[in-house]
Order: C-alpha cells, then structure tokens, then sequence
C-alpha cells in the first residue's frame, strides 16, 4: 500500500476534511471526535465510493456523527476533483487505495495509542485554521 507521489496531496485533503470536521469548520463540530468513528467514516467513505463507481444509486447509512464525517471526507474529494481539471482528476482506483491506506493508519492509532483520539491528535497538529478563522476578533 502506497501513497505515490501524485496521489499524495488526497492525505491533506481527507485529513482536512476531518479534522475541519471535527473543528466545525463548515458545520457543527464533531466534539469528543474518537479514532473508533474515524475508522468507521472512512470505511464508510470507501463503501460509498465503491457503490457510486459501480453505476448503483445507493448511500450506505452509518451512525449521524460518522455520516457526517464520512459525508465531509467524500465532499472534500468531490471538490478536489471539480478543481482538478479532467485530463489530471484521480483515479477512483487511486482514491480508494488511499482511503484502505488511511484506514490502516487510523488503525495502527488505535493499537498503538494511549488516548482513544491519538490519530486524531496526530493530523490535528498538520492541519491549520483557515486563515480567516484566526483573524482577531476585537478591531
């Protein structure tokens, strides 16, 4: 399981999308978010992907708070793939090998972690505020 060099800026993207989910970035926040329900979104994700590329209309159901987690990880890629212009867009293929990679990042979190939320905490720390959330609020 690889991440090649040309699929590797989807890891910032699913990574933004979760933790701008856990943040409230485009919504409520996913407080108390737990690497258990990360795993579950991006397997999630990845069911529902498989489904759309098969030509079926069909959303698997999860959980509400890992629907919306899943629901943002697919939204972030949709958009990347709306800004990506055609003749350079992901393959599916390169997109779900990237999600069974994460799954198995997550997973390795969730043996080897002290704290329910180590992976979480771990792409906490990569990830920024968008700039106009970190503006000072008193003019």
């Amino acid at each position: 399981m690889n991440v090649t060099e040309r699929s590797f800026p989807l890891v910032f993207v699913v990574q933004g999308a979760i933790v701008g989910a856990y943040r409230g970035i485009k919504g409520e926040p996913l407080r108390g978010l737990k690497d258990a329900e990360i795993l579950e979104a991006v397997a999630n994700a990845t069911k529902n992907l498989e489904t759309q590329d098969s030509g079926l209309i069909y959303e698997h159901q999860a959980p509400p708070r890992v629907e919306a987690l899943s629901r943002a990880i697919r939204d972030a890629l949709d958009d990347i793939d709306e800004r990506t212009p055609p003749e350079s867009r992901f393959r599916k293929a390169e997109v779900l090998k990237l999600l069974e990679l994460m799954h198995a990042w997550v997973t390795a979190h969730m043996h080897n972690g002290e704290y329910d939320d180590s992976y979480l905490r771990h792409i906490s720390l990569f990830v920024l505020w968008p700039s106009e959330l970190t503006k000072p609020l008193i003019i």
